[in-house]
């Protein structure tokens, strides 16, 4: 799922639904939040979005993959 491609992408980290709890959250939350680690990541894919062409070209893809209306 998207928890997986996340995780595998360097830019978060998933629970399993049985591991949710408002503490377990929490925890998880702040450990995303502290990491330098997924910080850098999420710059790096920032990065190569914008210069893919950035939200716009994003946007764009997915209204050209949708059924005309």
């Amino acid at each position: 799922g998207n928890a997986d491609i996340l995780e595998a992408l360097g830019v978060g980290k998933q629970l399993t639904a049985a591991d949710v709890t408002a503490s377990s959250l929490r925890a998880k939350v702040d450990e995303v939040a502290g990491s330098a680690e997924i910080r850098a990541r999420l710059a790096e894919v920032s990065a190569e979005v914008r210069a893919d062409g950035g939200v716009k070209r994003a946007a764009d893809a997915v209204e050209s993959s949708l059924p005309a209306r």
